[in-house]
């Protein structure tokens, strides 16, 4: 380990997964290995990640390791992610002890990651990999990696917020189930058709799920839509939400609930799956599970939106651990492979994934995929429009201190504006150590 930064005892712990799982190799005389075991010349590599099992990544890991006799990778499993983060910083603080190779981490702990151990510039690599080259990945979602003049993660997999909605329920309240609302005055008016007295019109999740981030991210969607910005980047990333558009979105998610009476604060539970909820704002990764209960009943399409189309893109980072070059190539092979291959990422993608590279999403391998999920073909349509948290290793500590006065103002506790004033004062004050 060239350097680690002592300091990681003192932050947070945050959001990343991971998995154990011992994978398979191919000795050096070329016959098969038994899982765990691994040819006594091949340069070793630990990688931590957020998939597993259920999402092909053992598979994935077992069919690297066939295919190249010179890398044999290891994957561990972490129960939840505010353990992968302790793990990280346990390992910091012992000098670098038992710290993976690579992680595939979700994305705001990237920064974090780069504050507690010095992560590889992966700048090079990008430059000369002609299977990885910088210039297809969808800009924002490489620059969100690019941290004091270095890329310390690229891009994984990417997940992003859409609408989901019940065909049959349109038809029942006379809507054409595939003309999808594109606006909010639309939005509004669909689900005021949709709703009665066992159905509920449309809610955005962060309505069902009351976890401080889901309302943050979705708040943030808002915001864009209506054509302002949530905070300036160029200025320490100094709040903006405070504004006549912050406003209006706030004021937007409020009546829906008051004034339209479309959505709630005490949804049944399961709502949208049971067919009690016509329409939610939801993540990708929730499309496998909708699909499985709604069937050909379930349409999906890019956000309705104000003024500007907008979405929230989520997903993983890859990141390399600093230790020394025969080790950092080896792990770039690995990632350059798994952002590749298309067994591994056929199971990804199925799962609520898309790709963060311009060449992947329109390829016809990622097409065909969309043909029998709504939820990829509507998450790869939003890709233009999507847009990034910032990469701050404080942010989700801001995104927790201000997302109360936001949930507030939905439980109609406080005003929209007192509620905006006191988040983005929250915010700025966690963010910048006022």
């Amino acid at each position: 380990m060239k350097k680690i930064a002592m300091k990681a005892l003192a932050l947070s712990v945050c959001t990343i997964c991971m998995l154990s799982f011992t994978a398979c190799s191919k000795n050096s005389d070329g016959s098969a290995s038994t899982p765990g075991e691994v040819s006594g010349d091949a340069v070793k590599i630990t990688v931590w990640d957020v998939y597993g099992p259920g999402k092909g990544m053992d598979k994935a890991v077992e069919a690297f390791n066939s295919s190249h006799s010179d890398i044999a990778v290891t994957e561990e499993y972490i129960t939840d992610q505010a353990e992968m983060m302790q793990k990280i910083q346990v390992a910091a603080a012992s000098s670098g002890e038992n710290m993976p190779d690579v992680a595939l981490t979700d994305m705001i702990n990237s920064p974090l990651i780069n504050e507690i151990v010095e992560l590889v510039d992966l700048s090079t690599y990008l430059e000369t990999d002609e299977k990885l080259p910088a210039e297809d990945f969808y800009e924002n979602l490489l620059q969100y990696g690019q941290v004091d003049g270095k890329q310390i993660s690229i891009p994984g997999y990417v997940n992003n917020m859409i609408l989901y909605y019940n065909k049959e329920l349109f038809e029942n309240a006379g809507l054409d189930p595939e003309q999808p609302p594109k606006t909010w005055d639309e939005l509004v008016s669909y689900a005021q058709k949709l709703t009665t007295d066992k159905v509920i019109g449309y809610m955005p999740s962060c309505l069902i799920d009351t976890y401080y981030e889901a309302t943050s991210w979705q708040y943030q969607i808002f915001v864009w839509q209506c054509g302002g910005e949530m905070w300036d980047r160029s200025q320490n990333f100094k709040p903006m939400f405070n504004s006549p558009e912050g406003i209006e979105a706030m004021q937007f998610l409020h009546d829906l609930i008051y004034k339209y009476k479309v959505s709630t604060v005490t949804p049944p539970e399961n709502a949208f799956p049971t067919e009690q909820l016509a329409m939610i704002m939801e993540g990708t990764w929730m499309g496998g599970d909708y699909l499985a209960a709604l069937e050909d009943k379930l349409g999906a399409a890019p956000l309705p939106y104000n003024k500007e189309p907008a979405t929230n893109t989520g997903g993983e980072q890859w990141c390399i651990i600093s230790s020394d070059q025969v080790k950092e190539d080896a792990a770039w092979e690995f990632i350059s492979y798994m952002e590749n291959d298309e067994e591994a990422l056929s199971t990804i993608f199925s799962s609520g994934y898309v790709p963060a590279r311009k060449s992947l999403a329109e390829s016809d391998f990622v097409l065909s995929l969309a043909e029998t999920s709504p939820a990829i073909r509507a998450s790869l349509d939003s890709l233009p429009s999507s847009k990034m948290r910032i990469a701050s290793p404080k942010y989700n500590a801001a995104s927790e201190a201000s997302a109360g006065y936001l949930q507030q103002v939905l439980y109609d506790k406080i005003s929209v504006e007192e509620g905006v004033q006191l988040a983005a004062e929250e915010f700025e004050s966690v963010l910048n150590g006022n």
